[in-house]
């Protein structure tokens, strides 16, 4: 499922999934984010399974990883798919 968003012009896409490694990557659970983002846990966990997400709320989501949509996009075409499945198998909430 794409979580997707666009402003003018540019157009970035992200998976619910990879919403999930990125926040893996900082091994950060979802309450932390949550926290960061200044909303309940219940609620980030449901941004992280929506799957339209709008432009602003992906750029929250990625500020909250400490990621711009450009080093996002960089850090996950860096990873194999054997370690994608290492990182989710890990911090799954």
């Amino acid at each position: 499922m794409l979580i997707g968003y666009s402003k003018m012009s540019s157009t970035v896409k992200f998976t619910c999934e990879e919403i999930r490694l990125l926040r893996a990557s900082r091994q950060m659970k979802q309450e932390v984010v949550a926290q960061i983002m200044g909303i309940t846990k219940q609620r980030y966990s449901k941004l992280e399974n929506h799957h339209n997400l709008n432009y602003e709320k992906v750029l929250e989501i990625l500020k909250a990883l400490g990621y711009t949509p450009q080093s996002a996009r960089e850090y996950l075409d860096s990873i194999p798919p054997p370690q994608k499945n290492i990182l989710l198998d890990g911090n799954d909430s």
